[in-house]
């Protein structure tokens, strides 16, 4: 079957992989947060006390000015910041206020920027949350834009380049570029023709205006980061994580992949290849694709005109009340467990009195007391398994 009609064919099924699958209250999804508190522990607990503890956390993640520090704070306890965030994300999209997240944390770290390469480094809060956002709202346009590439290049099963000058070989080589050169011109194809998602725009756009207040000179690369480096050419050299692909790819096909990654970001940065460089050859190709990628990324926060009645490309964010149910109790048992840290790093990062109210606010729910409280049992049932929720969480993740 050509590559085209076996995209069509199963995006159907790659929607319901997208949106449903990966957030639907099933086991997995509850092991994948709380795999400590497996067979309902939490819920065997007094149900009041239970109900009151998690509703009362979750108005403290869903205040951004509260939750940030939080985010750091357990990154510094040894927990990964994607499976901190990922929790995050999910109990913002539930309660429609992602919003408020985006801006608040796009200001905080432009705020903290001591100068431009402070801005958004990759271990940084706002790209965590970004990248986890792209995996429930861009997977759609990933499978649109990709799919058909990616299937193309792993048919190919292009050779690996060889430094060798025999004349079949230096024709091998020939024949490679020739093919990366190809597959980044269709990738580039179809970005220019498959709507953006729109959610995705309003995040970059948020992105942009408070760029433009201060490093206005910089809006466009900064732009270009997170499109392509943090999203396509992620996904591009992830395809089983973004859901493009059922497998990893084998070493060749990997190789391929990171090199077509490799030159569509040199094209959307314009920066050629040494001469040293295996790809040196691509160019050509840079200089002639570079201005119309860059002015393509210019315009994904142009919002276009449209004609009266035309439906905008909108794809809901669905977050079941189980999922954000499981993020909340993944967050207190992490947060449980790593209290030590916790108590040292807000209070480190935090004023007097925002701290003073915050850390009752926690003690109250028994996340930084050591016992005496009304929910010290809480803590006893989760023990030390809460520690195995890390390793479920990034192995659900990586499995969708």
């Amino acid at each position: 079957m050509h590559s085209s009609c076996r995209v069509q064919s199963e995006l159907r099924r790659h929607k319901m992989l997208a949106i449903n699958s990966k957030f639907n209250d099933k086991p997995s999804i509850s092991a994948m947060f709380v795999s400590s508190l497996a067979n309902g522990t939490l819920d065997n607990h007094n149900r009041l006390d239970t109900s009151t503890i998690l509703k009362q956390l979750e108005q403290m993640i869903l205040n951004p000015s509260k939750v940030y520090p939080i985010i750091q704070a357990l990154t510094k306890s040894g927990l990964a910041r994607e499976e901190v965030t990922a929790a995050v994300v999910y109990i913002y999209c539930n309660n429609d206020k992602m919003e408020d997240l985006i801006q608040y944390t796009v200001n905080k770290e432009i705020g903290n920027a001591k100068n431009e390469t402070d801005l958004f480094k990759e271990d940084s809060v706002l790209v965590s949350i970004y990248i986890n956002y792209t995996k429930l709202i861009g997977l759609q346009y990933l499978w649109r834009l990709l799919a058909d590439t990616l299937y193309d290049v792993s048919e190919v099963q292009s050779r690996t380049f060889s430094s060798s000058h025999h004349k079949e070989e230096d024709d091998d080589k020939f024949m490679d570029v020739l093919h990366l050169k190809l597959a980044a011109q269709a990738v580039f194809n179809r970005m220019k023709t498959t709507p953006f998602p729109f959610l995705l725009k309003m995040f970059l756009l948020t992105i942009k205006t408070d760029i433009d207040e201060e490093y206005s000179h910089l809006s466009n690369s900064v732009l270009a980061t997170f499109v392509l480096l943090r999203f396509i050419c992620l996904a591009i050299t992830n395809p089983k994580l973004y859901g493009l692909w059922k497998k990893n790819p084998n070493e060749k096909t990997l190789r391929c992949i990171v090199l077509l990654s490799k030159i569509i970001q040199n094209t959307a940065f314009g920066v050629e290849f040494n001469k040293e460089d295996e790809l040196v050859e691509v160019n050509d190709y840079i200089r002639v694709n570079s201005g119309p990628m860059s002015k393509w990324v210019e315009n994904i926060c142009v919002e276009e005109m449209r004609e009266e009645g035309e439906e905008r490309e909108y794809v809901e964010v669905e977050v079941g009340d189980g999922v954000k149910e499981n993020g909340v109790k993944w967050m207190w048992s992490v947060m449980r467990m790593n209290r030590q840290v916790m108590r040292r790093e807000l209070n480190r990062k935090m004023d007097g009195e925002e701290w003073k109210e915050m850390k009752k606010d926690l003690e109250d729910m028994g996340v930084l007391t050591v016992g005496g409280t009304s929910s010290e049992s809480l803590s006893s049932r989760v023990g030390d398994k809460s520690r195995s929720s890390e390793k479920s969480l990034t192995e659900d993740s990586t499995a969708s």
